[in-house]
């Protein structure tokens, strides 16, 4: 039996984050420049099978985005970017727009940080 795939569009996928409604999948993928990408995807609610969504891809802010995390309201995502390489450590920040569940980057698309993050968790009500 083969084991069922969707291509992501790079070279490789290396985190995935799943919405905490279990509704989208979010996963960190590795091109072959400098600036990473996030691959969207929906999540079938009876199958479980992933579609890439319309805009398939969302920049990860000019860096090399590693961990994620979903805001419990679902409505802001968050990924540490170690792009020490490249002379940069910075969050990445990002709106979810409600009704199709995909990636923008705010305007102020990245925070820097003193230190490489090297995860994310945000916290709840």
């Amino acid at each position: 039996m083969s084991t069922p795939t969707v291509a992501s569009g790079a070279s490789g996928a290396i985190f995935i984050t799943i919405d905490f409604r279990n509704r989208f999948a979010y996963v960190t993928v590795v091109p072959s420049t400098p600036n990473f990408v996030i691959a969207q995807f929906l999540i079938d609610q009876t199958t479980g099978v992933l579609t890439p969504m319309p805009t398939p891809m969302v920049s990860a802010g000019g860096a090399a985005a590693v961990r994620k995390a979903v805001e419990s309201s679902g409505k802001y995502a968050y990924a540490t970017c170690d792009d020490s390489g490249w002379g940069s450590t910075t969050v990445a920040q990002y709106t979810i727009e409600q009704t199709t569940d995909a990636l923008t980057l705010m305007n102020n698309a990245t925070v820097r940080s003193e230190n490489t993050p090297n995860g994310i968790v945000t916290v709840g009500k």
